[in-house]
């Protein structure tokens, strides 16, 4: 696909997803034309429903620029139960569940992998606590990925 193209393709799906009222997690178009976008909602969940009807409604959008959805395989998905959280407003959302947060740069103890329950966040700054050990106070960005850790 060509560079601009597949840009054009990004912002289309994006402002659809937003007017649609749900928030692009990810989204991903590769050289093959595979078009893979994690929807989100607040509140959630998301279901099959949402994602069979912005699937359709991408699909058209598509078509409607001229970029035939025929040469595109576009999956949509749900975040999942270890969805990604990247802004203050998710983790707002699932305050008391399980994370397991990357950090950009290893803390003074060198750990770069932390595990625990969100235990609060205020001022753009997460609080984790650990299973055992002091409770962590963690600037977003200083995170390079943060995921829910449910334990099974």
């Amino acid at each position: 696909m060509k560079r601009g193209e597949e840009t054009q393709a990004q912002e289309l799906v994006r402002e659809l997803v937003d007017r649609e009222g749900y928030e692009t997690l990810r989204l991903t178009i590769s050289n093959a034309r595979n078009l893979v976008l994690t929807l989100d909602a607040d509140p959630g969940p998301i279901n099959i429903d949402d994602c069979t009807r912005i699937n359709r409604a991408v699909r058209r959008a598509l078509e409607a620029r001229g970029l035939p959805a025929d040469d595109y395989s576009v999956e949509v998905e749900s975040p999942g139960e270890r969805r990604i959280m990247r802004t203050q407003r998710h983790f707002e959302r699932f305050v008391g569940e399980r994370a397991r947060v990357r950090l950009r740069q290893p803390a003074a103890d060198g750990q770069s992998l932390l595990t625990g329950v969100i235990d609060g966040v205020k001022d753009g700054q997460i609080r984790l606590r650990p299973d055992h050990g002091r409770p962590w106070t963690l600037d977003l960005d200083e995170i390079a990925e943060a995921r829910l850790d449910p334990r099974h």
